[in-house]
């Protein structure tokens, strides 16, 4: 197919030799056939062709040559376009997009029973056991529980206990505590003879003055603080340790154990006998 345009002295050509032109197939015999429907033209705005000059032809040179259906195609587009949003939202990269994270809830919490409302006890529940430290003191000559549940007997007593420090205690009662201390991962009995009850003391207090009394040795060390146990108790029962081991917290020693307020509950076997204080 061979291309031709029409020269005219209209045709501008600008002067570094680029020029706009449009093109035309080879002409009939009648180049413009004068019933009305002229051949249709593509115009100069739909030619991919670059152009570097500046000037450009006016849109209403060819707009008189454009077909009808040309101009509706060409409204049509234009009105989309403008339909469109000016700002549109940015894409967001993959790497933006957060996974979403699985579900933690599980079949168990989909299932989960209703919780019984708590009701307050009419009475004072006493545990079976309890934990405690016993702080050793070298003053004292008596030893001091705070906890009335603690005793395995017990006495009503008001009495004021003196120390040398000048300090009172106002004891309501005394009695006999249960312990049981662990040495060599087992659990051994320990009996506290003298104890006062006194609900304003702070902690939990062991005499040093009662261990002595009951021939026991009281080694506070920085390495191994511990309560070596008498040589006749450990003949007459070789399953009892050597001795009780010590905490230590910067200056004070303590002595864990657990509190057994029944003293049934306490075994009384020859394997492993109670010792008093």
């Amino acid at each position: 197919m061979s291309y031709w345009w029409p020269q005219s002295s209209d045709d501008k050509f600008p002067v570094d030799g680029f020029f706009t032109c449009t093109c035309y197939p080879h002409p009939p015999e009648d180049p413009w056939p004068m019933d009305g429907n002229p051949i249709p033209i593509i115009p100069a705005s739909l030619v991919s062709r670059p152009c570097l000059h500046p000037s450009t032809p006016p849109s209403s040179v060819y707009s008189s040559v454009i077909p009808s259906t040309a101009l509706a195609t060409i409204k049509g587009s234009s009105s989309h376009a403008s339909t469109k949003p000016s700002n549109p939202k940015p894409s967001t990269s993959h790497a933006s997009i957060k996974p979403s994270k699985p579900s933690t809830s599980t079949k168990s919490s989909m299932t989960r029973t209703p919780t019984k409302p708590l009701i307050p006890p009419t009475t004072a529940v006493i545990p079976s056991s309890l934990s405690t430290r016993l702080l050793l003191d070298s003053v004292l000559t008596f030893n001091v529980i705070w906890d009335r549940a603690a005793f395995s007997t017990y006495t009503p007593q008001q009495k004021t206990l003196p120390s040398s420090t000048g300090h009172f205690f106002n004891a309501v009662g005394f009695g006999t505590v249960d312990l049981r201390v662990t040495a060599l991962k087992q659990e051994y009995p320990l009996r506290l003879t003298i104890c006062y009850h006194v609900p304003s003391a702070s902690r939990n207090i062991l005499s040093t003055s009662c261990l002595m009394g009951a021939d026991m040795q009281i080694i506070l060390s920085n390495r191994s603080p511990r309560i070596l146990l008498p040589l006749k108790t450990r003949q007459a029962s070789p399953s009892m340790p050597k001795y009780y081991p010590l905490s230590r917290e910067r200056t004070h020693f303590y002595l864990k154990a657990v509190i057994v307020p029944n003293s049934s509950s306490v075994s009384t076997s020859t394997t492993n006998p109670i010792v008093p204080l």
